[in-house]
This record gives structure tokens, C-alpha cells and sequence, in this order.
């Protein structure tokens, strides 16, 4: 059938205005519904014309009484329509006056321009013992083989699940329909559901089934890059799904950024990842009911009921118990390995090594590096997960894990791999991007550039400079109060395209992974601060004094924000960058370890460096907090002065194109050594206005 069709912004309002309980009317349980979710307020998808609908409708209606919705059989499904009287207290219905779809992107409104808001101060206060913790800690066992088995964290007094099945079934339908129109969907969805079977991570339930006290997980497909995905999310009839019962707990393993920093500290490096990490927990038997599955092979066949028995992508507590599991293994387990060193060194290495089921760290010789991907692998492998892909820059250390047994199956060809976001090249020992925004010739809206920006991936910062520019420009696209679809204005178009037409350059960048670090040779850390009118910036780079006299700088990482858009000045936000540098040194040093090693910090703000020589307590409120908080993690002594011509902050706080940050020596390499003047920060002159500025801040009584 072929239908013409007409692309508008908006429909109508949210349908229907309140949420509306789907269950009240038995006749329409059961059918297979176009939109399962017809009771929850949403936008319009379709609208189609009467000159069209003749040629949908198969014919058969149901209803109930007068003032209730009837149902009509369709090519889509069955549709809902007519009365449906609700009644809701004042105050609620108060609320539905602004609609889901307001408060979505009203959400998003909030979200993003946290982006450009000042940053407090933070008070920490003693949280009260993890309850997700203590749910772990009491319930987890081991199998006969080793294998571990969890259960899922409940909450408590949590709102009671209602009816779960009818929605998985009309889910797997529409699947069906799918999978007959789709030979090649169906043939990957019956391949995955046969090695779920035949690995043991799922089990069958035998009829007759009772569907209370359970949940039914609806699956469909991704079919870009074929996986099942399990929806724990799907409302049961009570409005509440299984993720909203469940505790998320806590984040346990270290940042992508102080993960890569120890990546790129030793000479050798050392990648793999764990084999189906999630299917190797298994879920306690007295809770395999939450997870349930309706599946067939063939409309032919009979509807079967599955329960799946190990922890499932989708499930809100997935990622904790999976990665709790994995660092228990590493507490349970270390005694595998005879020595008592190499032991602690490995269980170090899967503690902070790991980022879900990547692990990726850095060793100084090939010997530690095969001693030390021998011991996680046997230390993991007693609780049956299996490390698999390995991968070296070094070659001597890929033919002697080849040679290992129990590894030799396990070999990752060296080339290009992805680690955590970035690319990395073995061969060449070089980090590099992948930046692909293709080419759709839609017209540029706010929700398009954000998105865009959002995937410029970059958790270390190395490219800071550029991505700044998007920032900014997004920070300008709120203040002019475009909606999220509207078409940007002439001028901010022309902008954007130009920007976006330039970032597939980031490509051609190519990166030293290793920061060239070794054992007793003479490193220091230098780091520095900038703001502009637009934003601040801080970046920090490594020094190393060879043996032979010379001298490397290496660019480690790099933090951005942009200004807030409530004007302030410009020394204040030089003390904001001040703050930010000493907030990401801190990080840098305790992620590799190197808590004494000589620091020096820079900044090309003199009244900056003067704030930081004074009793905060002299000081008014908003520079003192910051100032204090400086004072706390490092010393007035380690700061010192640099012009702002040689500070390589000041190009991430202005922003630079990507054809300059090819071959930028400032940024990569940091300035050279006669730019730096290592002398006390007090011998700075301040001009008039400086006086006058710092005056103005001093605290009077």
C-alpha cells in the first residue's frame, strides 16, 4: 500500500491528558493492542486520514458500556478509542496541566545548563551505610565450581508489581511480525535464544503458569548491530516495573579518565575483556521469577516461558552486582597465586584496572606484563570468568601469553582496538579518535547540535580546545530560548555547519599512549589555569628528566566549563579555573599514584596568586570558600606566574579550530622551559585596577 505523508512538528497535545489504569476494563485484556501503552500520556506518532483508515480496519469491535472506550481490529493491531472517565484529585490535576512532553525536555533543560553553572563548593556529610552493600555482602554464594550467585536488591516498602505478562506477550508478537517479515532477524534472534539455552543462562518454566509474584521482561532486537535487548523498565499494570523496585547502588570502579591515566603511565601496555561478564553471575533461584521470558521459534509452535538465571543487560542492578561480583572474586581468589606480591598486584589490577568488563593498565617491562596477565587470569578464572582478547603493543608479550595454555585461545591480533571510547594502535603504540558525524542534510535544530556535541567522546580532554567551541555554542543556542526543534536562526546555522563541517580533521590526530614514565627517572607534574569571558579551563602535563639529559612534556588531561551566563568577572573565574586545575591535579596524582612527586601549578592571574597568599578568612564569602578549598589540596608555595602567551590553558579556555590543534606545540607539548619562571608567586607586580579588584573582595567588618 503506498501512502503519502506529511512531516509536521507537532500534532497535538500529549494523548490522553492523565494517565489512565488500562486494567479497568476486562474485555480489552489479552488482544494484541497497536500501543500497549494507550493509558500513558504521549505524543501523536501517526495521524492518519479518513481516506486511509477504510482501507486499515478489519471489521471486529468490542466494548463495554456506554461510557466506557471501545476497541476496533486493525492491520496494526487493535486500536482504542471512545470514553474514558477519570477522576483525579484537584492538586493532580493540577499537574496535568503541564504535559510529559514539557517535563521531558524541561528535564533536559536542567541537565544541560548545569553545564555552564559555577561550581559550588560541596559539603560532604556521613552517608548512611549502603543498604545495596549489605544486600550483597549477606545474600552472595558460591557454587560447588566456583561460579558466584547473587540476588537481586529489592527495595523495601517498594510499590507491588501488578500484571507483567500481558505486555510481554503483545511485545513478543509484534516481535513475531518482525522476525516472519525479517528471514535474516529471525534466523539471529532463534541463534542467540538457542546459545542462551544451550549455555545454561536461561531455564524453562513448565506449565501450567502462574503469573503472579513475577515479572515478565519484554525483548526485542537492535538490529544495526544485532543484540536482544531486555526491557526491565516496561510498566506492569500497577504502573511500576521491576527497575523501579530495585536499588541502582553505588558507583564501585574508578573513572575512564584515571582508568586511561594508568593506561598510559607504563612502557608496556595490556588490554583485554571478560567474556560475557554479566552471564557468568548467576541470579539466586528465589528470585529468577522477576526474570521471566515469553519465547517460541515458530507462530506454529506453543507459547513457552522461560526464566532467565544469570544477570541481564537491563536490569538496573545489573551493572553493580556484575562488577561487585567481580571485585569480590578478586578479594575471594588471590590465594591462587603463590606469591604473595605478585598476588596483591594482580587483585590491585582488578579492583582499578577494570571498567565494567574492559581491563586495560600498563606495566614497565614484559615480564611484569606476562606475570601479571597470567595472575588475573587465574585469580578470575576461579570464579569462571574467562579474559579473553588479549592484546599488547609489545610483541614479546603477545608470543608469551601465546605460549601460555591457558591463554593461547585468548589472543587478540594487535591493530587497531577500541579502549574505553578512544582507538587505540597497538603497532604504532598511538591513541587516536574516530569522529563520524555523517552527513544527513537535516536542517540544524538545538536537540540535533546537542546531540552531535554529546558524541564527541573524549573523557581524557586531549582535544579540550575544540570541544570547548561546541560548548559554548550550545550555551548560545539556550540563551536565544529556541524551542528544541526549532530550526536555528541564519547566523547560528551558518556557525555550526562551519564548525561541524571542520571536526572530521580530529581524526588525523595521533597521540603517544605512553606518558614516558620509568622507574628512577625524574618526573614532575605541571599544570595550568585560564579563563576567558567564555569559559575556563585547566590542563596538566608530565615532565620527565632523562638520564641523558632530556626533557619530555606530555600532555596528560585537560578539563573545560564553560562561564556561566550570570555575568561575573573575569578574576573570579580565573579562580574558578584555579580550583579546577587543583581538582583534576588531584585526581591525576592519586589515580597514578604519585601522591609525592614535585608539582608546580601556573596561572597567568596576579591577583589569582595573591588570593591564594591570604587567610581565607579575610576574604568575602564566594573567593573564600574556593580559596580554602585550594589551600586544602595544595600548597601557595607550589603556585607560580606564566604570560598568558605561553599558557597552553588559554587555548582551551578560547577555543581553537581543528586544523590548529593538528600541530599545535603549546597544547601537546606544553611550553618551553624559559617560558617558565619558577619564582615565588608574591614577586608578581599587581597594576592599579588589580589592587583595586582585590580591595573590593577583601572581607570588611
Amino acid at each position: 500500500m503506498r501512502i503519502d505523508a506529511l512531516v509536521l512538528s507537532s500534532i497535538t497535545s500529549p494523548t490522553p491528558a492523565v494517565k489512565i489504569d488500562m486494567n479497568q476494563w476486562p474485555y480489552l485484556r489479552g488482544i494484541d493492542l497497536a500501543d500497549n501503552q494507550f493509558g500513558t500520556p504521549g505524543i501523536i506518532d501517526v495521524l492518519i486520514g479518513a481516506d486511509v483508515w477504510g482501507r486499515l480496519i478489519e471489521g471486529e469491535v468490542i466494548g463495554g458500556r456506554p461510557d466506557e472506550p471501545f476497541a476496533q481490529r486493525t492491520r496494526f493491531g487493535w486500536v482504542v478509542f471512545g470514553p474514558a472517565a477519570v477522576t483525579l484529585p484537584a492538586k493532580e490535576a493540577l499537574l496535568t496541566l503541564t504535559t510529559s512532553l514539557d517535563r521531558e525536555d524541561h528535564r533536559l533543560e536542567e541537565l544541560v545548563s548545569k553545564f555552564w553553572q559555577m561550581e559550588e563548593i560541596a559539603v560532604v556529610d556521613n552517608l548512611p551505610e549502603n543498604e545495596c552493600e549489605q544486600i550483597f555482602d549477606t545474600t552472595h554464594s558460591r557454587t560447588p565450581d566456583g561460579r558466584y550467585m547473587v540476588q537481586l536488591p529489592l527495595r523495601q516498602k517498594a510499590t507491588e508489581l501488578g500484571d507483567s505478562y500481558t505486555h510481554a506477550l503483545q511485545q513478543f508478537h509484534r516481535l513475531e511480525r518482525r522476525m516472519v517479515a525479517d528471514p535474516v532477524l529471525r534466523e539471529n534472534y532463534i541463534s542467540f535464544m538457542r546459545e542462551y539455552a544451550a549455555l545454561g543462562h536461561m531455564e524453562t518454566v513448565q506449565p501450567p503458569y502462574n503469573h503472579t509474584n513475577c515479572y515478565y521482561i519484554p525483548h526485542h532486537a537492535v538490529t544495526a548491530k544485532f543484540r536482544v535487548v531486555f526491557n526491565a523498565s516496561a510498566p506492569t499494570s500497577t504502573g511500576i516495573s521491576l527497575n523501579d523496585v530495585q536499588l541502582v547502588g553505588p558507583t564501585l570502579q574508578d573513572s575512564l579518565s584515571s582508568i586511561l591515566l594508568r593506561f598510559r603511565r607504563y612502557r608496556v601496555a595490556i588490554t583485554a575483556d571478560i567474556e560475557k561478564m554479566f552471564r557468568q553471575v548467576l541470579v539466586a533461584p528465589e528470585h529468577r521469577d522477576y526474570q521471566r521470558i515469553i519465547w517460541r521459534e515458530s507462530p506454529a509452535d506453543d507459547i513457552r516461558v522461560y526464566r532467565l538465571k544469570t544477570i541481564t543487560y537491563g536490569m538496573a542492578c545489573s551493572p553493580y552486582n556484575a562488577v561487585r561480583t567481580l571485585q569480590q572474586c578478586a578479594r575471594d581468589n588471590s590465594a591462587v597465586v603463590p606469591d604473595v606480591l605478585q598476588a596483591a598486584r594482580a587483585r590491585t589490577a582488578i579492583l582499578t584496572s577494570f571498567y565494567v568488563d574492559d581491563f586495560l593498565t600498563s606495566c614497565d617491562s614484559v615480564i611484569d606484563a606476562v606475570e601479571l596477565a597470567k595472575n588475573v587470569d587465574a585469580i578470575l578464572s576461579a570464579g569462571k570468568f574467562t579474559l579473553r582478547k588479549w592484546n599488547s603493543n609489545d610483541s614479546q608479550v603477545m608470543m608469551r601469553l601465546s605460549n601460555e595454555q591457558s591463554l593461547s585461545s585468548y589472543i587478540f591480533h594487535p591493530g587497531e582496538a577500541s579502549v574505553l571510547g578512544l582507538r587505540w594502535d597497538a603497532l604504532s603504540d598511538q591513541l587516536f579518535f574516530r569522529v563520524d558525524l555523517r552527513q544527513r542534510g537535516e536542517i540544524p535544530t538545538k536537540r540535533r547540535v546537542l546531540s552531535e556535541v554529546a558524541r564527541l567522546f573524549d573523557p581524557t580532554g586531549l582535544l579540550a580546545p575544540v570541544i570547548v567551541t561546541g560548548k559554548i555554542f550550545i550555551q548560545r543556542l539556550w540563551s536565544t530560548g529556541l524551542s528544541w526543534d526549532s530550526p536555528l536562526p541564519d547566523d547560528l546555522c551558518r556557525e555550526w555547519l562551519k564548525y561541524r563541517a571542520q571536526l572530521p580533521e580530529l581524526n588525523q590526530i595521533r597521540i603517544e599512549r605512553w606518558m614516558g614514565m620509568i622507574p628512577r627517572v625524574e618526573t614532575s607534574f605541571h599544570g595550568f589555569c585560564d579563563a576567558s569571558s567564555h569559559a575556563y579551563a585547566a590542563v596538566i602535563y608530565a615532565k620527565t628528566l632523562h638520564t641523558d639529559g632530556s626533557v619530555r612534556f606530555t600532555l596528560l588531561t585537560a578539563r573545560t566549563r564553560v562561564a556561566p551566563l550570570k555575568a561575573t568577572t573575569i578574576p573570579r573565574l580565573e579562580l574558578a579555573a584555579a580550583l579546577l586545575l587543583t581538582e583534576t591535579f588531584q585526581n591525576v596524582r592519586v589515580s597514578l599514584g604519585l601522591v609525592d612527586v614535585p608539582y608546580y601549578l601556573w596561572s597567568d592571574s596576579a591577583i589569582v596568586l595573591c588570593w591564594l597568599r591570604k587567610d581565607p578568612t579575610t576574604l568575602k564569602p564566594f573567593i573564600s570558600n574556593r580559596v580554602r578549598r585550594i589551600q586544602e589540596l595544595t600548597s601557595p608555595t607550589r603556585w607560580h606566574h606564566i604570560r598568558s602567551a605561553h599558557n597552553p590553558a588559554d587555548c582551551a579556555s578560547r577555543g581553537i579550530t581543528p586544523g590548529e590543534l593538528l600541530a599545535h606545540p603549546l597544547w601537546w607539548h606544553g611550553p618551553k622551559e624559559a617560558e617558565m619562571i619558577y619564582s615565588d608567586s608574591s614577586d608578581v607586580p599587581l597594576s592599579k585596577d588589580e589592587s583595586d579588584i582585590l580591595l573590593t573582595e577583601i572581607r570588611t567588618s
